[in-house]
């Protein structure tokens, strides 16, 4: 009994704590054109200070049809200098304009381990869309028997 009660308690601190991540990704939803372009120009901002990004002379006002035709699809491999750069200097402005925090290996079955850096602002946004998935599943979804 006394376990369910603290369950319960924690249920609702956690749902608190995620409250504010849930409200802003539903305030969002009102009008999804807006936020999604809204964060189009927050990222453009941000990759036009990279080296990265002065390679294809990018400025940061594209819009996203002459983002696109700028900048073509590259595979890991033709991204991998620039990757080895950024993770050699982790607070220079080579992919990011961000601190590396943190470098990911991943690897398939058939290629070498791969690194994918990290910057607070990528693991800030992980912990948002869990914060919207908690919430949503101790709102709806989770139920104590």
């Amino acid at each position: 009994m006394q376990n369910k009660f603290m369950a319960g308690i924690l249920i609702k601190l956690l749902r608190a704590a995620c409250f504010p991540t849930n409200f802003r990704f539903h305030k969002s939803l009102a009008d999804p054109q807006i936020a999604q372009q809204d964060t189009y120009w927050k990222i453009m901002a941000d990759f036009a200070q990279t080296d990265y990004a002065k390679s294809f002379g990018i400025t940061g006002d594209e819009n996203y049809k002459e983002f696109a035709a700028k900048v073509p699809i590259q595979t890991y491999e033709e991204l991998e200098p620039w990757i080895d750069r950024q993770l050699k200097f982790p607070t220079a402005k080579v992919l990011t304009p961000h601190k590396i925090v943190h470098a990911e290996p991943t690897s398939g079955s058939s290629s070498n381990t791969k690194h994918i850096p990290y910057t607070r602002k990528l693991v800030n946004s992980f912990s948002n869309l869990f914060g919207i998935w908690a919430y949503d599943l101790l709102q709806s979804g989770l139920k104590l028997e």
